[in-house]
């Protein structure tokens, strides 16, 4: 009987399960420690969110959280005390309709946020991340000094932090206000001079990132808001017509009659001619980027316009901006 038993165990059936088991124990572990390793190394993840003063960063930001905490379940989750209060306290600003207020200097903000993207083998991947809120006036220095050429000499003036912090993110937003640019004395002007501003910011971030050895591979979004202005907005025989006063009111990131929800359908057209006006007024500088960059895209949105229940747009950003699955 024991020499049954040898025999049995010794025969290349047996060995080649056993050799099996132990290479799918040893893949197991693998596994294990992969997914182990993927917990507990997080991710940095920066977004910079860049535009001139009043064009509504802030109110972006705020809506991009109230989208967020709507949506959160198990894979989004705000990070201190800090951030959740202040979000909170934006995000009733924005759904009482007032108005909140330019951020200045010392008020320069970073709202943070960890983020879990399923990865391979049902492990997840744990980004931190991070989205500054500084004050206009230094995107709009970046512009002026990247378009003119005196980058390097001003860098140190309007803050070196600032610049690493655009330089090391891995998303950037380039902001344009819809508000502004139809109140414009001359239209043509505007669209020209921020198209030859955001182009050589770019060039010059691009250029920064290749000398300090930072990712180059980035995402690109051009982000066109207040598009509650839509609203205001009436296509006609006799041209685009459009309430001047209330447009106004609107540039100043006051909202339009506060927040209204709406079904879409009840303004799609003047949507969708308004978006094609944008679309065609700033092609040359969508065509810049849709050449150069893989991962670019253009969102049209509004803190303060909801339709059917979700602010306008910012779902479709957050879905570009947040980290996507990596299978």
């Amino acid at each position: 009987m024991v020499e049954k038993i040898i025999e049995l165990l010794s025969s290349p059936i047996l060995g080649s399960l056993a050799i099996s088991l132990a290479v799918i124990a040893a893949f197991a572990s693998m596994i294990d420690t992969f997914r182990r390793i993927l917990r507990t190394i997080p991710v940095s993840y920066r977004i910079s969110i860049l535009g001139l003063p009043r064009s509504g960063k802030t109110a972006l930001i705020s809506a991009m959280f109230a989208e967020l905490f709507a949506t959160s379940g198990e894979t989004l989750f705000p990070v201190g005390s800090e951030t959740i209060n202040r979000a909170n306290r934006l995000i009733a600003h924005i759904d009482s309709g007032r108005p909140i207020p330019p951020t200045v200097e010392k008020d320069a903000f970073i709202f943070r946020f960890l983020y879990y993207v399923r990865s391979f083998f049902f492990s997840r991947i744990r980004y931190e991340g991070e989205i500054v809120d500084f004050p206009g006036e230094m995107s709009e220095k970046l512009l002026e000094s990247a378009a003119d050429g005196t980058l390097d000499d001003d860098i140190g003036i309007f803050s070196k932090e600032f610049y690493s912090w655009v330089i090391s993110s891995r998303v950037v937003v380039f902001t344009i206000d819809v508000a502004a640019y139809l109140l414009a004395d001359e239209q043509r002007h505007h669209v020209a001079q921020l198209t030859s501003e955001i182009r050589a910011a770019w060039q010059s971030l691009n250029d920064e990132s290749a000398k300090a050895h930072a990712p180059r591979e980035r995402r690109v979004a051009l982000v066109f808001t207040k598009m509650d202005v839509a609203r205001l907005f009436e296509s006609t025989d006799s041209g685009d017509v459009f309430d001047d006063q209330r447009l106004s009111k609107a540039a100043l990131e006051a909202p339009i009659d506060g927040v209204i929800d709406v079904e879409l359908s009840n303004y799609d057209k003047a949507v969708v001619d308004f978006k094609g006006i944008l679309e065609s007024d700033f092609e040359e500088l969508i065509s810049f980027f849709r050449r150069r960059e893989k991962a670019f895209d253009t969102f049209f949105t509004s803190a303060y316009f909801k339709a059917s229940g979700a602010r306008f747009g910012v779902k479709e950003l957050l879905a570009f901006l947040l980290p996507r699955r990596t299978y």
